[in-house]
C-alpha cells in the first residue's frame, strides 16, 4: 500500500480554485466602497426639510421680481473674468448686488460675486474661476447668505457656456 503524504491546506491547488474569486471580489467591493465614499455627491441638499420649508420665501421673491418689472441680461466674459449685468424693473436700485453662481454637481465649485454698480442701471463684477459647461445662476440684493431667504426679490436662470456667454435673467415662472 502506498501511503498519501497529506500537504498543508494551503498548498492545495483547488482551495485556490474556490478561494481566488471571493478574494478578488472582497478587493473589488472594498475599493469601489472607497471610491463612493471619497467621491460622493452633494447634489442631495443634507437640509432638505428646511429647504422645503423656505419655497414659500423663493415664492413670495420671485412674486415681488414680477412686481417689480425686474429683468436682467447677464454677460460674461470668461477671457477677462468678469461679468457684467444690465436690469431693468420699477424700483432703486442698490448699490451692490450677489450673484451666485451654482454648479450642478460640485458644491465646491461655486461662486459668490458681488456686483458693483458702475452706471444707472449697470453693474459689473469679476469671476472667482473660470466657469466651465452648465451653472445656475440666482441674483439677491442680499450680501449676507444668511440673510439670503429675507431678500425682497431674485432672480434666476441657468448658462451653458458651450452654448455662449450671456443669459437673459427673469422672475421664475416667467
Amino acid at each position: 500500500m502506498s501511503e498519501e503524504i497529506s500537504q498543508p491546506w494551503y498548498r492545495e491547488p483547488m482551495v485556490w480554485l474556490v478561494l481566488a474569486p471571493l478574494i478578488l471580489v472582497l478587493a473589488v467591493c472594498s475599493v469601489m466602497v472607497t471610491i463612493a465614499v471619497t467621491n460622493a455627491d452633494d447634489t442631495v441638499s443634507d437640509t432638505y426639510y428646511k429647504d422645503g420649508r423656505a419655497y414659500n420665501y423663493i415664492a413670495r421673491q420671485d412674486e415681488r421680481s414680477a412686481e417689480l418689472g425686474l429683468t436682467g441680461i447677464l454677460q460674461f466674459d470668461r477671457g477677462a473674468g468678469s461679468v457684467d449685468l444690465d436690469l431693468t424693473g420699477h424700483m432703486d436700485f442698490p448699490d451692490q448686488l450677489l450673484l451666485n453662481l451654482s454648479h450642478p454637481l460640485d458644491k465646491r465649485l461655486d461662486q459668490q460675486i458681488i456686483l458693483t454698480r458702475t452706471g444707472a442701471r449697470h453693474y459689473r463684477g469679476e469671476l472667482q474661476a473660470r466657469p466651465e459647461h452648465r451653472w445656475y445662476v440666482r441674483l439677491l440684493p442680499e450680501l449676507d447668505p444668511a440673510k439670503h431667504l429675507q431678500a425682497e426679490w431674485h432672480l434666476k436662470g441657468a448658462i451653458d457656456f458651450d452654448q455662449g456667454e450671456a443669459i437673459p435673467l427673469n422672475p421664475v415662472g416667467q
